[in-house]
């Protein structure tokens, strides 16, 4: 199974985005049925299965690294910083049918396979394959038993940047002079 195409585009570069686009390929579900929260999105009364994804609250960033370098032509200066964090991203599975019931396992499956071992790689995170927590949250909904569960887990992701530094070159570079 390959990387779902839409985990490329701008719009992806959150991890709840990247997330979202991994589950609509491996579970084969559409694009309504899989989105990222939004206090406003409200639960369709149909039975299909419909999961959001989350993120649990700020980024913790935990490292920072500022690495100089000549450019590929050496006519620039280059700064490269990466900065890495830890999230903690929320999934909630729902149907009003038994598909959140049956289907719930393909998550973590989702999140162990190799689509997402190589989104990963494309996007420099690394998802813990197997959750936190992963919680039965049924309930009563109006009239009628809302199948939910909700799992938790933690995703580390460097973030970069590259730009040229602006500074004065005014020196020759240095060679190496050997006298007899």
């Amino acid at each position: 199974m390959s990387v779902p195409s839409d985990t490329t585009s701008a719009a992806a570069a959150s991890t709840q985005s990247l997330i979202c686009g991994l589950l609509r390929g491996y579970m084969v579900l559409e694009r309504d049925q899989v989105v990222v929260y939004n206090q406003k999105w409200k639960i369709p009364a149909d039975d299909r299965l419909y999961i959001t994804v989350a993120s649990l609250g700020p980024e913790k960033q935990y490292g920072a690294t500022v690495d100089l370098h000549d450019s590929a032509d050496e006519s620039a200066l280059v700064e490269d910083i990466a900065i890495a964090s830890q999230e903690m991203i929320g999934i909630d599975i729902y149907s009003r049918s038994q598909e959140a019931i049956q289907r719930k396992e393909e998550v973590m499956m989702a999140l162990a396979s190799t689509a997402m071992q190589q989104l990963c790689e494309q996007w420099a995170i690394k998802v813990a394959r197997i959750p936190l927590t992963f919680v039965d949250t049924s309930g009563l909904e109006a009239t009628a038993r809302l199948n939910r569960f909700h799992l938790a887990f933690a995703v580390l992701r460097t973030r970069t940047r590259s730009s040229v530094v602006q500074f004065y070159d005014t020196f020759q570079k240095p060679k190496l002079v050997i006298e007899p």
